[in-house]
């Protein structure tokens, strides 16, 4: 939720579709490290024999995450959304 509030305060910058996908993303690999977690702290001799795919699929899951935050990362540092962002901060936040 943390994202969207984000967003919100600087004036929604974020396509929805954007932001609901990397949000999504976000939620889905908490989930992911969430479950490998306990799954190794309460079946850990039994894990050990899948821990490692598991941990290959995740890493390959953080690096579409990575991919998805870098490209949130390029649009909100794209020229028209600093000023954009400039301009509200200019403002104050219950301003604009």
């Amino acid at each position: 939720m943390s994202i969207r509030l984000i967003d919100l305060r600087l004036g929604g910058v974020l396509d929805e579709t954007d932001l609901n996908a990397l949000m999504a993303a976000c939620d889905d690999y908490r989930e992911a490290t969430t479950q490998l977690l306990l799954q190794s702290l309460w079946h850990s001799w039994h894990s050990r024999l899948r821990m490692r795919s598991r941990i290959r699929a995740l890493r390959t899951q953080v690096e579409a995450l990575h991919q998805r935050q870098q490209a949130a990362m390029t649009l909100l540092t794209s020229p028209e959304h600093t000023r954009a962002i400039e301009q509200i901060l200019a403002v104050g936040p219950g301003e604009a």
